[in-house]
């Protein structure tokens, strides 16, 4: 192998066939039978741009940057290069041969190209600037505005993001949502792509940025979010002078409209006269970006009035007619940001940008541009014909998702590069690819540590991994402040992977957060570097050291996460008694965490522990002094058996007096019930109001207060069979209020009110609520016992509730738990083992387990078809459990008749209004939508958020999500049509 022998890939793409000429990029030719013209350089530029992205339509903004690095103000260069091109190529404009101009989006090729084998995915050969700074490649590292030279690959988006902003601005709505999955190049894209443009001197397409300021989570560990924003302002010179930090932030946590009259109103700056073929002019504004959104908004020490503050505060400031607002935010948090109130109408109005994996194209650039401007190049094998970049390429192309390891591939390579500045295959092939790079590295770093050094591994590990308690497959890095390592091997350990550009420092500057692998950077000193973090997620998703460590340790993670939860709560309440760990197990669990090596807990932690255990055994000795004394009381009232055991007949005569009347009207109303009339034709709601009325008539209602509780508890549960919220929530209320304010025994009856305020909370809100759920369980208990069929559907709604939460594990651990006792007490076909059978369907199906889900689902539906016939809701249920799956599958034409089915059962069932129907009208819209029947879809969408909003609310998630399915059907509609 001669590791001297490189070839750039680039050049092939300047000789390529355009229609019936010949181009030679390399001599600026244009080759025809008979005919040879030399043409301009950046003329050349511009064609082999153009022809490298084919049937695309390049604007002339794209063109300026990838030609004019964005030198030149305005679309005149391009417009001029154009018209030479078609006089030379013998284009006509009007009726265009070779380049088409699309109206008001810019150029086509429509001629046909050929590149020789496959040299269409490689870089155009612009003129770059020299980069002398070190490794052209960042590694894990974020490109920030001085790397602009050497970012390359995304000039589209670069465009596009421009293009979003300069539409937000005429929308008077500033904000721009920037979308994309982790790792795909966010954070990059708007400080090395976007913001070069902008906050340069001339500015871009109209748009200038005189001054920016980027927020980052780090900087708010010791702050609220709102007042990192006003801290921001201030820095973005938004703020009066006049005003106190302090109270401003106080008022604005109370009422964020305060905010509106902090902002200074600064007139529009007068520009300097950019003066240009076309004069534009250019607009000045301030630009402030919000990065990782969603550690911003969904902070966990957020109320959710606190959020629907925070997001009335980004609205006004999107108002804020002199700042450009962008938000970056990860796609996988996106729906939980929707949950938040206001979120999706300051998205709405203002701008969203979807940022795509890279093309092969752009891979391409990503890889040869950087090197070219290093003065760098790829090494080639003779004998095997291989050639570095192109196995980078092709390597890089299987999963264009993961740029972070390509940058950090690249990165190892140039330091492993030979004298000659070649990139090197051997270097390459022993660091076991891309997926290898970075996994391989770090074991390799973490090998040469003393032992004494590695002995350091679990509490640093626990320190910079967090695991969500609520998803302990969510696993993200952590900030942690620097003076947080004290021990000297720990310091060393962290060094160590700092060198290895692993681990990263956090700096805080004017303008945002910087980015070093080094505590001994010139220019900033050991107070200014305020936290360290692991250099980027891609490390924990690779390497299996850390997979084995959180595998060994995930129930001490998931505890430590739900503690350090727990001691914030006691923290804001002010060290109440009240909040501390209320369980005997709960204790238990926190002293065990404090003997795990894995495990650092901080002092209030270790306080909150302690104090929780002494509040326990306080606890423990006031119950054993009362068991004493009533042991003593009942000794004192055995001699009263006698009367005790009359008055106990005269209140269990009372008791079935209460039941039989409860059983005679339950009978006579829940014939009506659909679960009951199953299909026929039934009319309730006059029958239900009139009832309704005589039992809140003093004068009618002569009952008990045992039997006037279960007659509310009957109306509601008939209300909420038939999907009507508001009275089934009044009567089941009254029903509550009743036991209440007649201190009644917490009985059968009692156990019903809980079991339907369960239902009826998953019908209001989709999800149920825990505190119901346990005191469920609880009550169950005391009246049946542990295995009893009520104890066990009440132990199914924790599961069901652990499922809406995504805690996978503890939910199947429930429902596989009730599953196996249903089936050994009742039997597998008792309707309550089919309930198991259905939820666990659910569970394999909100985990994408398709495969599984539909087993259970086709098992449940067959029984309860046996059993009951299709107008049985509960047929009904697993019938859309089905259907859903067959949809998730892609099985359009089974998902469509199995929908259709279900909507015209469940319609004569429930009715059309009723919110399961309006379930199956909303998936079945959504299958439109995916098979591309547009027309079908919107007018199915629309009617079915006009429904939604009636029966559930405007701001009911189910409502949301079809207005969200009808926004995005519209705006891919749009594109299309575009």
């Amino acid at each position: 192998m001669d590791s001297k022998r490189t070839k750039e890939q680039s050049d092939l793409s300047r000789t390529f066939v355009l229609g019936a000429w010949s181009v030679d990029g390399d001599s600026n030719q244009l080759i025809k039978a008979g005919e040879r013209f030399v043409i301009e350089p950046k003329m050349m530029d511009v064609l082999i741009y153009l022809c490298q992205h084919i049937g695309e339509t390049v604007s002339a903004e794209q063109l300026l940057i990838a030609c004019w690095s964005g030198t030149f103000y305005g679309d005149a260069p391009v417009q001029k290069c154009i018209a030479g091109l078609r006089k030379k190529l013998g284009c006509n404009a009007k009726n265009p041969s070779y380049i088409e101009t699309i109206y008001r989006r810019g150029y086509k090729i429509i001629a046909e190209v050929e590149f020789p084998t496959t040299a269409n995915q490689v870089s155009e050969r612009q003129s770059l600037q020299k980069w002398t700074k070190g490794s052209p490649y960042l590694g894990l590292s974020t490109f920030h505005q001085h790397h602009s030279n050497v970012y390359f690959g995304r000039t589209k988006a670069i465009v596009d993001v421009i293009s979003q902003l300069k539409t937000s601005v005429n929308r008077a709505n500033n904000f721009l949502l920037l979308l994309g999955k982790s790792g795909s190049g966010k954070s990059s894209l708007i400080r090395a792509g976007v913001l070069p443009f902008l906050n340069s001197h001339t500015g871009f397409s109209q748009l200038r940025v005189t001054q920016y300021h980027i927020v980052s989570p780090s900087q708010s560990i010791d702050e609220s979010p709102i007042a990192t924003l006003v801290h921001a302002l201030v820095k973005l010179n938004l703020i009066h002078t006049s005003i106190e930090l302090p109270t401003l932030i106080s008022q604005i946590a109370d009422d964020p409209f305060a905010l509106k009259s902090a902002l200074k109103d600064i007139p529009s700056e007068k520009n300097e006269e950019v003066k240009l073929e076309q004069s534009q002019q250019v607009k000045d504004y301030k630009l402030l970006v919000i990065d990782q959104f969603e550690r911003f908004l969904l902070d966990e020490d957020l109320t959710k009035a606190n959020k629907q503050n925070l997001v009335n505060c980004l609205t006004i400031l999107a108002q804020c007619q002199q700042l450009l607002f962008i938000a970056i935010l990860r796609n996988d948090f996106y729906a939980e940001c929707l949950d938040v109130n206001g979120f999706y109408e300051l998205k709405d109005q203002g701008k969203q940008y979807d940022l795509q994996a890279p093309t092969p194209v752009e891979i391409t650039r990503m890889i040869r541009n950087p090197a070219i401007a290093a003065g760098l190049s790829f090494e080639y094998d003779e004998k095997t014909e291989e050639r570095l970049d192109e196995i980078l390429l092709a390597a890089a192309v299987k999963n264009p998702d993961a740029l972070p390891l390509l940058e950090y591939t690249l990165d190892l390579l140039y330091q492993q590069r030979n004298r000659e500045n070649v990139l090197l295959l051997s270097a390459y092939r022993k660091m076991g690819g891309i997926e290898g790079a970075i996994a391989q590295q770090a074991e390799k770093v973490f090998n040469e540590l003393p032992k004494s050094v590695q002995a350091c591994w679990d509490n640093i590990l626990h320190a910079l991994i967090q695991v969500d308690h609520k998803n302990k497959h969510n696993v993200t890095a952590r900030k942690v402040p620097i003076n947080f390592f004290k021990k000297p091997d720990e310091k060393k350990f962290i060094q160590h992977f700092l060198n290895a550009r692993l681990f990263v420092t956090l700096i805080q500057t004017n303008t945002g957060e910087q980015r070093r692998y080094s505590t001994e950077d010139r220019g900033y000193s050991a107070q200014n570097i305020q936290f360290i973090s692991i250099a980027h997620e891609a490390l924990l998703q690779h390497w299996q050291r850390i997979k084995l460590w959180l595998n060994n340790n995930s129930v001490a993670l998931h505890k430590r996460e739900q503690l350090a939860e727990d001691c914030q709560f006691w923290l804001d309440n002010h060290k109440a008694n009240d909040a501390l760990l209320n369980s005997k197990q709960k204790v238990l669990d926190a002293q065990g965490l404090i003997k795990s090596k894995a495990i650092t807990l901080n002092d209030n932690e270790l306080a909150f522990i302690k104090r929780s255990k002494r509040y326990q055994e306080r606890k423990k000795l006031v119950l054993s002094f009362a068991v004493i004394a009533l042991m003593g009381f009942s000794i004192l009232t055995w001699f009263q058996a006698k009367q005790v055991t009359k008055e106990r007949d005269i209140a269990l005569l009372q008791s079935q007096k209460t039941k039989a009347i409860s059983k005679f009207l339950t009978d006579t109303l829940a014939a009506s019930s659909p679960f009951v009339a199953q299909g026929k034709e039934v009319s309730l709601l006059d029958v239900l109001i009139d009832a309704g009325k005589k039992l809140n008539d003093p004068t009618q209602n002569t009952y008990p207060a045992h039997v006037e509780a279960l007659l509310h508890k009957t109306l509601g549960l008939i209300y909420i069979d038939l999907g009507k919220i508001a009275p089934a929530e009044q009567h089941l209320s009254k029903g509550f209020d009743i036991y209440k304010e007649n201190q009644l025994e917490k009985d059968e009856g009692y156990l019903g009110l809980l079991f339907n305020f369960s239902r009826l909370n998953n019908l209001k809100y989709g999800m149920d609520d825990l505190t119901i759920i346990k005191e469920t369980i609880d009550v169950s208990k005391t009246i049946y016992g542990d295995d009893h069929k009520d104890t066990l559907g009440a132990l199914d709604n924790l599961g069901s509730y652990y499922l809406n939460n995504k805690e996978f594990a503890q939910a199947e651990d429930i429902f596989t738990q009730v599953y196996q006792k249903r089936r050994e007490f009742f039997g597998e076909n008792f309707r309550h083992t089919l309930y198991s059978v259905e939820n666990l369907g659910d569970l394999y199906y909100t985990q994408q387990d398709y495969k599984q889900a539909e087993q259970y689902y086709q098992l449940c539906y067959e029984q309860w078809l046996n059993k009951s016939g299709i107008s049985n809701p509960y047929s009904l249920f697993c019938l859309k459990g089905l259907a859903l799956t067959k949809l998730a599958n892609g099985q359009y034409p089974q998902a469509e008749n199995l929908l259709t089915q279900l909507i015209k059962a469940a319609t004569l069932v429930y009715g059309s209004e009723h919110p399961e129907v309006l379930e199956a009208n909303h998936y079945l819209a959504k299958l439109f939508m995916e098979t591309t029947r547009v027309k079908f879809a919107e007018a199915l969408f629309r009617q079915t958020l006009q429904a939604r909003t009636v029966v559930l609310g405007g701001n009911h998630k189910d409502t949301l999500e079809t207005k969200a399915q009808l926004t995005q059907l519209l705006n891919q509609h749009r594109t299309e049509l575009n």
